[in-house]
């Protein structure tokens, strides 16, 4: 759905807020259930709905989503597991 709103050509000031309280909200959360990623980091469309929404809005919400997508527990990780190949 955030893919859909940020692919919007313009988005009134409601929908932006409610965009940009999304993003906040989810960005608060921690990308990660008992020391793993999160179920929702394997959805490679929500992902790139986020990742499209934030680089809408610009500023802090770009910023905050692309630390958030990028959380630091990643590095170092044996992500080969997670392979579909």
């Amino acid at each position: 759905m955030v893919f859909v709103v940020a692919h919007a050509s313009a988005l009134t000031d409601v929908q932006a807020q409610a965009l940009r309280n999304g993003l906040k909200w989810l960005c608060g959360r921690s990308p990660q259930i008992a020391g793993e990623p999160a179920p929702f980091f394997t959805d490679a469309v929500a992902l790139l709905g986020l990742a499209l929404g934030a680089r809408f809005l610009q500023g802090d919400e770009m910023t905050t989503t692309s630390r958030w997508l990028r959380a630091p527990w990643w590095r170092g990780r044996d992500t080969t597991a997670w392979s579909t190949n």
